[in-house]
Parts: C-alpha cells; sequence; structure tokens
C-alpha cells in the first residue's frame, strides 16, 4: 500500500476548490483503489491517520465497506470516528448493512 501518497490525496482534498469535480473524482478514485488493497494495511491506515486526513479517507468508506464487508473494517470506522470526531455514523450503518446483506444496499436509504 502506498500509505504517503493516499494521505497526500487526503491532505490535498483540503485545497481542493470546492466546485472541482473532475479532479476530487479522480483523488476519491484513487483513494478507494489504495485502500482497496488490502484490509490490514487500510485498518492501519484508519488507525493512525489525523482528523483531518480521517475527514477525507472517511469519503471513501462506501466504496472500501462494500469491497470487504468486513466487521473489522466496521469497528475500525467506529474506533475512528470517537477518536477524531469526525461523523462517519452514515458510513458505519451503510457498512454494517453491507456486511449483513448479498447485495450493497441503495444509498437512498440513508439521509444525512
Amino acid at each position: 500500500m502506498n500509505k504517503e501518497r493516499l494521505l497526500e490525496l487526503a491532505r490535498l482534498n483540503d485545497t481542493l476548490d470546492p466546485n472541482n469535480d473532475v479532479l476530487f473524482g479522480r483523488y476519491m478514485d484513487e483513494m478507494i483503489d489504495i485502500l482497496s488493497e488490502n484490509l490490514e494495511e487500510t485498518i492501519k491506515v484508519l488507525d493512525e491517520a489525523s482528523p483531518l486526513e480521517i475527514k477525507y479517507l472517511a469519503q471513501t468508506y462506501e466504496d472500501i465497506s462494500d469491497h470487504f464487508r468486513s466487521s473489522e473494517l466496521i469497528e475500525c470506522m467506529k474506533r475512528n470516528a470517537t477518536r477524531t470526531g469526525v461523523d462517519c455514523s452514515v458510513d458505519i450503518e451503510y457498512a454494517i448493512l453491507s456486511l449483513n446483506s448479498e447485495e450493497p444496499p441503495k444509498r437512498e436509504y440513508f439521509s444525512k
């Protein structure tokens, strides 16, 4: 896992023009690809990430929870939401439903 690139992408999101959907999408796709490589390394990176990094990495939770379907990842998400104060409750709920279903739940069932 390229941890340095992943954290760089998370930090770059903080400086990104909010109207730059193209670059945001590229950053997100690359972060998802990196985080999807290995569950144990993903959990380790998330556990070591700063609150600012978690703020942006949490935006990948839906995709990586679909990929891994792991109770360990869900526990990591909960732990880091508590540790950093970043509200990931909708993503955690999605991950729990995803873990317990054949197909990922439809996003329209969730509201922020």
